[in-house]
């Protein structure tokens, strides 16, 4: 008897995940009317910080190749929806000091601006800006501050990506 009371939960179980509209990432049809090829311009960069539009730009395509919901085309011509994104802003300020007034920590913020248009007529379909900020530690070896700051960078660019898809996916 008590065998049969597992089949029935396992069952009730699967019936609830199913009616919550729970789906793995990546397997949400396109929106509709809205096609699903998708080019990815290389992001302008309004910040004095070298090459960080490049790193922002492989996430970014990183995440939207990753996530299903759009095919990638590499011609602008030919992509039903253009994604033009922008570094708007970064900065890596001094957020904790010691006792005796040496930096211990930075805080690394970096704002991604994006504009998602229709291909054919321009139409803006999402618009918007995001921030990111995160810490990073001090030290006193510059090559060493340097790395840190690298990874910082890295971990920024990688949490507006997947905001941004966040953002553009759901039609937020």
């Amino acid at each position: 008897m008590r065998r049969s009371g597992v089949p029935l939960l396992l069952v009730a179980t699967l019936l609830l995940v199913a009616a919550c509209g729970y789906r793995p990432e990546g397997t949400l049809p396109p929106v509709a009317g809205r096609p699903a090829t998708l080019f990815v311009e290389l992001a302008k960069n309004r910040t004095g910080r070298a090459f960080i539009e490049n790193e922002l730009t492989n996430r970014i395509v990183e995440r939207f190749a990753r996530g299903g919901r759009y095919r990638l085309d590499e011609e602008r011509p030919t992509a039903a929806l253009v994604l033009t994104p922008e570094v708007a802003g970064y900065t890596a300020v001094a957020s904790a000091y010691s006792q005796t007034d040496q930096i211990l920590l930075y805080r690394a913020t970096m704002t991604l601006a994006a504009t998602l248009v229709q291909g054919e007529d321009g139409r803006i379909v999402w618009k918007g800006t995001l921030t990111e900020s995160v810490e990073f530690a001090a030290s006193s070896d510059r090559a060493q501050q340097q790395t840190n700051e690298n990874v910082a960078v890295s971990g920024l660019t990688v949490r507006l990506a997947d905001d941004l898809y966040a953002r553009v996916a759901e039609n937020f």
